[in-house]
């Protein structure tokens, strides 16, 4: 059988690099029983670094909402004889490569997945498995904008008296989220590529959306980040419910009463929501027919009147995609919504169309890709992958449904 067809089986080391993205649009894959007593080991350990303990609490995480995405081979008796046969000692690495080994010839073909050389050496010269850690491996953590670190009172104090050193290691732009053991406490900070700096963001109080103000560390950061008039591109992304559009709608029309723009271009390339049926051509105007796919925009300024109202006036233009090829967009918002249903063409077509003044701002979520299309060439993480690091480029992924408590049940059917 062809290697694309075989199952990808994560060893403890590997699955930890995982991010949620991986859980969504990669491969279904396999772990051994042991790596499960393993990860709950580590969540709670305090012998392990508090960034291990998160990436483990994440997994954990990640395994009970996405069951249907792995398998789980668990240690039997038949192991411990085949570790008998190989004339191996009973260790958890050795049980893993051997759950791997029956696996691999009981249920399914598999590529073994390790970042540990000793575990990568047994499954290969002595099980005779097929070992790729260089293709299937992560090359390091995802990329969600910020660090949290924890830190006592003394590593505080070094940290503060350094903030013209990068001592965490953030790209320009990369938040950090500082925890202090001793009293739970937290302070964020951002690396601007000289120094660390604290956010710097005010609340929102406008007669479209009323006072909003930031309800999660996440929601600071985004604030900071769609307030900072040093980056022109702009990522939120997220889960649904989680504000991203609500943010950038609410900063975008403070800015614009602030005259620092004029007005907000929407854009949203108008997919249809996977397994719904097309309802057929949509009448009137171009407007008319892009009404549809404004409906979050509205939601947030009042409905469909509250819409009409700021296209009239000037404030909001709504543009389709397929139009904005040598256009030159300028004292704008361009604010580009649902870009999980976006190729790499499309956002550099869109940054191409930034003029004097003017920003990009996205938003999307991995979670919500609506064609098959999007899975393979996906703008929203083509952007973030490709410009995180850049002066001009800031990222936040926001974690939590704030929407309601009712919206948080959905993630109970993922």
């Amino acid at each position: 059988m062809d290697k694309n067809d075989s199952k990808i089986f994560y060893d403890t080391c590997s699955l930890l690099q995982l991010s949620e993205e991986d859980f969504v649009i990669g491969k279904e894959f396999v772990i051994s029983s042991i790596t499960l007593n393993e990860i709950e080991s580590i969540k709670f350990s305090r012998n392990k670094t508090e960034d291990l303990r998160y990436k483990a609490r994440n997994i954990s995480r990640y395994l009970n909402k996405y069951p249907k995405k792995y398998d789980v081979a668990i240690v039997r008796h038949e192991d411990y004889l085949i570790l008998e046969k190989f004339n191996l000692p009973v260790t958890n690495d050795n049980l893993l490569c051997a759950s791997c080994y029956r696996y691999n010839l009981q249920v399914s073909p598999i590529v073994f997945v390790s970042l540990d050389n000793n575990c990568n050496l047994i499954a290969s010269k002595i099980f005779k498995l097929s070992v790729e850690p260089y293709i299937y491996c992560p090359s390091g953590d995802e990329y969600i904008g910020y660090k949290y670190v924890v830190m006592d009172n003394d590593e505080m104090a070094y940290f503060y008296e350094r903030l013209n050193e990068n001592t965490q290691d953030c790209l320009t732009n990369q938040y950090l989220i500082i925890e202090n053991s001793n009293d739970g406490k937290t302070d964020k900070l951002k690396w601007n590529g000289e120094k660390y700096v604290p956010l710097k963001f005010k609340f929102v109080n406008h007669d479209l959306v009323g006072k909003v103000k930031p309800i999660n560390n996440e929601q600071e950061l985004a604030f900071d980040l769609l307030q900072d008039p040093n980056s022109t591109i702009k990522v939120l992304s997220g889960k649904m419910g989680s504000g991203k559009t609500y943010l950038m709608v609410a900063n975008a029309l403070q800015l614009i009463r602030a005259g620092k723009y004029e007005k907000i271009i929407w854009i949203r390339n108008n997919i249809e929501v996977k397994g719904t049926k097309p309802i057929g051509y949509l009448p009137s105007s171009k407007g008319d027919k892009l009404k549809p796919f404004c409906a979050p925009l509205a939601d947030h300024i009042g409905g469909e009147d509250g819409l009409d109202a700021l296209i009239n006036n000037g404030i909001v233009e709504v543009e389709h995609m397929g139009f904005l090829r040598g256009r030159s967009l300028s004292g704008a918002i361009v604010l580009f919504s649902e870009a999980e249903n976006s190729l790499s063409e499309h956002i550099s077509l869109l940054i191409r169309r930034i003029g004097q003044n003017s920003m990009l701002w996205i938003d999307g979520d991995l979670q919500q890709i609506d064609s098959e299309m999007f899975e393979t060439n996906n703008g929203l993480k083509t952007v973030v992958d490709k410009l995180k690091g850049q002066k001009l480029f800031g990222y936040v992924k926001l974690k939590q449904c704030e929407r309601s408590e009712t919206a948080k049940l959905a993630d109970l059917l993922v």
